[in-house]
């Protein structure tokens, strides 16, 4: 399934026209040069092994702005020591191609070293500090379960960060999204409170160091997994979703299956995948922090020494404790436990999913033909808890778009408040809503003050409102 790699100027083997030559300039800079029928040209210039959140550059144009675009990306990345990809498809020449990527990059000083695990700087344009904790990504090559295995896990401790963040009412930044290869968010918080939320963020980095995840964390960040390889399967390859995925394959190891295989295999990897096989990737994904800390100009910083005592310290604590319990994020009054006690299944959120993503995309006279499978999908859902319904689609961030989509309609954004209302009644009257705030709160990023105030007022409209 997988094609070998060659080397410029070492072998120069015919390829399928619908395959992209791959190869290594002298200095080891990857190239991959298609020649892709289409009147769009695509180009990436991508890094591996950077703390930096845009480590991709792209142009979706002519082949005309490629030299110009070649160069303004050589001139940003400078001579970074960093293992790089450039990418070409289109309907160019290849050897025009080749010899572009050569002469823009071929002195690049290369070198694989892995960037320093601590960088503190300062940016004259940051008005907060961004706080980034990622983790080194490993190279798997022809071992894709492994791969997705961490990327898994990478999904889940990226969800957990952007809870804990928001729990602390601090904004939580996604960056543009890539094509498939993990996307790692970042805490904003003023410089009084940057100590602290990095503390808080590396307690829960270790906590699921020292204590695994929750099924649902597993559940939730599968579901996302396999709704991203459906979307994407399910499109025609023109250039530029190629040039993302030659991108995206050059960060995730040194083998480039076709598309179709990859998602092919992807796709059954991920459906498969048991939380102990993704548990099995902690000990080699969570082995250091890279962290990333960027204050305004003028703020104090924190140093690199005083960062690092923070990690020894959570590391000394890890080491010494015997067992972990999960994260309270609370003002007060219990821990997230009761919620996620809360049954909900793998059918009964397929059947969520379906309900959600059919009333945001079909219409109202489209609907009424699918009354009849709704009410069935609707019956069988109706006994889960209606905290545990809305936190599952609050986790989800294709869902939560959907919710603001049926708001768009009034007819639609009343039954599907009308129906969360009714459910929330029934289970208030019986005393059973309070003891889940906490849990709730910690699953959709929510203030749980704010959560139990919408409760108490019966508000129930209000609170699906706060959560979009």
């Amino acid at each position: 399934m997988l094609r070998f790699l060659f080397t410029l100027g070492l072998c120069a083997a015919s390829l399928n026209a619908n395959d992209p030559q791959i190869y290594n300039l002298s200095n080891g800079v990857k190239a991959y040069v298609q020649d892709y029928e289409g009147e769009t040209c695509s180009f990436r210039v991508v890094l591996r092994n950077a703390l930096q959140e845009d480590v991709q550059f792209s142009l979706d144009g002519s082949f005309d702005d490629a030299d110009h675009f070649f160069s303004s990306c050589r001139e940003k990345i400078g001579n970074t020591s960093l293992e790089l990809a450039v990418v070409a498809v289109g309907k160019f020449p290849a050897d025009a191609a080749q010899a572009m990527i050569a002469k823009h990059f071929k002195d690049l000083p290369f070198a694989t070293q892995v960037a320093a695990p601590i960088q503190i700087s300062s940016d004259p344009k940051a008005s907060k500090v961004a706080i980034h904790i990622n983790y080194p990504h490993p190279l798997y090559g022809d071992d894709l379960k492994q791969a997705w295995q961490e990327i898994l896990l990478q999904e889940i401790v990226q969800q957990r960060l952007e809870r804990a963040s928001k729990a602390l009412n601090e904004e939580w930044v996604h960056p543009r999204p890539r094509f498939f290869y993990p996307v790692s968010g970042y805490a904003l918080a003023s410089p009084e409170a940057s100590e602290n939320i990095l503390s808080y963020l590396l307690w829960h980095a270790q906590t699921i160091r020292k204590a695994g995840f929750t099924e649902e964390e597993f559940s939730s960040a599968k579901q996302r997994l396999l709704f991203q390889l459906s979307s994407l399967s399910s499109q025609a390859p023109d250039q530029p979703f190629l040039a993302s995925y030659y991108a995206d394959q050059f960060l995730l190891g040194e083998s480039c299956p076709s598309n179709e295989s990859f998602f092919q295999a992807s796709n059954q990897i991920v459906l498969n995948l048991r939380p102990d096989e993704v548990h099995s990737s902690i000990p080699a994904l969570l082995s250091d922090a890279n962290i990333q800390v960027v204050y305004p100009q003028y703020a104090d910083p924190l140093t690199v020494a005083e960062v690092k005592a923070i990690v020894q310290g959570f590391n000394s604590l890890a080491a010494s404790s015997a067992k972990s319990d999960l994260p309270i994020l609370l003002t007060a009054g219990g821990g997230t436990e009761p919620f996620y006690q809360l049954p909900l299944n793998d059918k009964e959120r397929r059947h969520i999913w379906t309900i959600i993503t059919t009333m945001s995309e079909k219409n109202i006279f489209q609907l009424a033909f699918e009354k009849g499978s709704m009410e069935k999908r609707g019956n069988k859902i109706n006994h889960v808890h209606p905290m545990r319904f809305l936190g599952y689609i609050f986790s989800e961030p294709e869902l939560k778009s959907c919710v603001k989509n049926i708001k768009k309609s009034s007819f639609k954004w009343d039954a599907f408040v009308d129906g969360f209302a009714r459910r929330m009644k029934e289970e208030y009257s019986n005393n059973n809503v309070m003891q889940y705030i906490p849990g709730f709160s910690q699953q959709v990023g929510a203030n749980p003050d704010k959560v139990k105030h919408y409760i108490q007022n019966k508000d129930w409209e209000g609170l699906i409102k706060s959560l979009m």
